[in-house]
Parts: C-alpha cells; structure tokens; sequence
C-alpha cells in the first residue's frame, strides 16, 4: 500500500477496541490553518498554510 502523503493524511478512530486509520485527500481534513499574507482591505487571507503538529 502506497499513500501520497503531499495530498493525503492519516486519519485514526477506534472501533470495538481497534484502531483503524484511514488515509484522506489532506483538504478535506479540517485542519489548523495559519495565515501569513492579511490584504488590509478586510478580505481574505491571501495565503493561508497548514499549522505544525
């Protein structure tokens, strides 16, 4: 079993006393993202990156 780990990420849960991961497309995680370029005109944020575990 390959996994692309750029675009995917290992998701875990336990079931009847197992763990069972999953790997994922990464953008469809819900992760903690950090902003490093604001525009100052209150619209988005122009590049966001994914915060360190």
């Amino acid at each position: 079993m390959e996994s692309d780990w750029e675009n995917e990420v290992g998701v875990s849960r336990i079931e009847d006393r197992k763990i069972i991961t999953e790997f994922v497309d990464r953008k469809s995680v819900i992760r903690m993202q950090l902003c490093l370029r604001w525009n100052f005109d209150y619209t988005p944020c122009l590049h966001w990156i994914e915060a360190p575990e």
